[in-house]
């Protein structure tokens, strides 16, 4: 075979890959087909849970807000919020897979809808496992629609999609909201998968959600009504064919539940079914001031990167600290602006403590990788940064709450002083800041505040390396037992030579913008 031959052939087959990649978007008449404009539903005030936030005496425009760290607590609260929704419910997530919690999520939204309520899913198109079949089948019901964010047009070849329209799939919803009856919502850092619900047993992410009641509620909805009728939102019946079965997708969906050992979540659902019934939730609330930061959904097509966008509104509230920063990031790549802002805040006196993933614990190798060029004009600057250790089956993770067991960090949250709180989806990367759209609540809140600061000065020491200077401007890696003692770690503490490989390779290549 000769050489002409040969390059024949691979373009060829680059043309196949490109014709079968770049498949046209749905027209606009069969995208109004399925697709009408759909908005939230006006509070009830003589609701139960409208009663129940009136006993509060909450103060003018002020929310009662829970914090949830706990996985299994976390799940429970979603469903129990499903189960006792009146009149419907709007989710909004980046990932959903078909997993034990995945399905059962599933199972609930769907067996709302057959009970009455309107139920409105919105997925990103990349986040979630291939199941469009199914998706259609649930969203067949009258009461119950399913929308995907920046859908991928040719539906069998993702990878090959992403790589000739990169521009418009690159940027992805990063969102993650459960909203009832415009009455409650969670919003936080958690997807709908086993990793975050302590459903899997080789890796579980710790994670932060609150619980809203009140005005910030209505936020919230109003959001998902931005995202859900944007013309980023396409409804999954445009991708699937219309004599699917749907009697056997639902009869897939229980037989797969009914294999699965679902009794540990039903034991926590029925505690939250009580706490609902009852004053016992909202009396654990804190009183807030509380607002949403978020992106619009044409963020990464439209170059919207204005005062607007999530990332400037949290620069703003960073930027009113007069003596303490806490950082909680699982991928943490400041960049050179954010580097210098944050080196800059320090020497005016601002103490800054950054909590991120070592190593040997993050998911992701590549993005510490980002990361690590930046470490040591930190540490010049007298940050402190602690770096979460991989952890075993026996110890508990938490900054705010109650913990989660063999888990990796992924709770993003932004302390400042003892005036504001961030909680929500937002990484310090890159991608955050640019590409990705990202939701989160800022509260005023000192008494979570506090705990936020007590939970670093006597939780995270023994949790994390922390990581420092030593005579000679070397960084080394300090862990503290909590007998007292200190190992002096060299280089990155647990890390296999895959992970060193991978954030090495990830320093030197100019892939920073895409982390």
């Amino acid at each position: 075979m000769n050489l002409v031959y040969i390059k024949r052939l691979v373009v060829c087959y680059s043309l196949v890959l490109l014709v079968s990649a770049c498949s046209q978007r749905p027209s606009e008449t069969k995208i109004q087909q399925y697709k009408t404009p759909s908005y939230l539903f006006e509070s009830d005030p003589n609701s139960l849970v409208a009663m129940r936030v009136d006993s509060l005496a909450l103060q003018t425009n002020n929310s009662a807000i829970i914090p949830i760290t706990d996985g299994l607590d976390a799940y429970a609260a979603r469903i129990a919020l499903i189960d006792h929704a009146e009149k419907g419910i709007d989710a909004q997530y980046y990932i959903l897979k078909r997993d034990l919690t995945g399905e059962l999520f599933l199972s609930k939204l769907y067996m709302a809808a057959q009970n009455g309520k309107r139920v409105r899913l919105l997925l990103d198109d990349l986040g979630s496992d291939d199941m469009d079949d199914l998706l259609a089948a649930l969203s067949s019901h009258p009461n119950m629609e399913v929308r995907l964010f920046n859908a991928f047009y040719k539906r069998s070849s993702k990878i090959s999609s992403m790589l000739f329209d990169f521009k418009r799939l690159n940027g992805r919803m990063h969102n993650k909201s459960l909203t009832a009856d415009n009455q409650v919502t969670i919003v936080g850092g958690r997807n709908i998968s086993d990793v975050y619900f302590k459903a899997k047993r080789d890796l579980q992410f710790y994670d932060a959600d609150v619980v809203g009641f009140g005005p910030i509620v209505h936020e919230v909805s109003a959001s998902f009504d931005h995202y859900w009728n944007s013309e980023r939102s396409y409804p999954i019946e445009l991708f699937v064919d219309s004599e699917i079965d749907v009697k056997a997708q639902l009869l897939g969906l229980e037989n797969s539940l009914a294999n699965r050992d679902i009794a540990p979540y039903l034991q926590q659902f029925s505690k939250y079914r009580v706490a609902l019934a009852n004053d016992q939730f909202l009396a654990a609330s804190y009183e807030c001031e509380a607002s949403l930061l978020v992106d619009t959904p044409g963020k990464f097509v439209n170059q919207e990167h204005d005062e607007s966008q999530l990332a400037a509104q949290l620069a703003g509230v960073l930027g009113q600290a007069k003596r303490r920063i806490i950082v909680s990031s699982p991928y943490f790549v400041p960049g050179k602006s954010g580097t210098e802002a944050l080196v800059a805040a320090a020497q005016s006196g601002i103490k800054i403590d950054i909590i991120t993933n070592s190593l040997a614990a993050t998911d992701v190798a590549v993005v510490h990788g980002g990361y690590a060029r930046y470490r040591k004009r930190l540490l010049e600057a007298g940050i402190k940064i602690w770096e979460i250790k991989p952890f075993s089956d026996s110890t508990n993770i938490s900054f705010i709450g109650k913990g989660e067991s063999k888990s990796s960090l992924h709770s993003k949250f932004f302390v400042v002083d003892d005036s504001h709180l961030f909680v929500g989806s937002f990484n310090w990367d890159p991608r955050s800041i640019e590409i990705n759209t990202e939701m989160g609540i800022v509260m005023q809140c000192p008494q979570l505040n506090q705990n936020a600061s007590q939970g670093l000065e006597t939780k995270v020491p023994y949790l994390s390396y922390l990581v420092s200077l030593d005579g000679k401007g070397n960084i080394q890696w300090e862990e503290r037992e909590e007998s007292g003692a200190v190992n002096i770690y060299r280089t990155e503490p647990e890390a296999g030579f895959s992970r060193r490989f991978q954030a090495f390779v990830s320093r030197i290549l100019p892939i920073e913008g895409q982390l």
